[in-house]
């Protein structure tokens, strides 16, 4: 039972990080960051398109942990 006890408490650890660095960076560059899900819904694209925007430049984005955020507003400039 003490592993997993260290493990739940190590898991509420990584998950607060998470949190913290999404509001971090959220107030340091006053931008909505949506999810890749999100992100997708918003424009009509596929994953496969998003994944080519992100390897060739074309839209910024962020890895928070294992996820990936994209700032909203510098999107709409980069599609405008």
């Amino acid at each position: 039972m003490n592993n997993e006890f260290e493990a739940s408490v190590n898991l509420i650890d990584v998950i607060k990080s998470a949190v913290k660095k999404i509001e971090e960076a959220k107030e340091n560059e006053g931008l909505e960051l949506i999810s890749d899900e999100e992100l997708r819904r918003r424009l009509k694209v596929s994953r496969t398109t998003l994944f080519n925007w992100r390897v060739t430049g074309v839209i910024p984005y962020k890895r928070i942990g294992r996820k990936l955020f994209y700032p909203w507003k510098e999107i709409l400039k980069k599609i405008s």
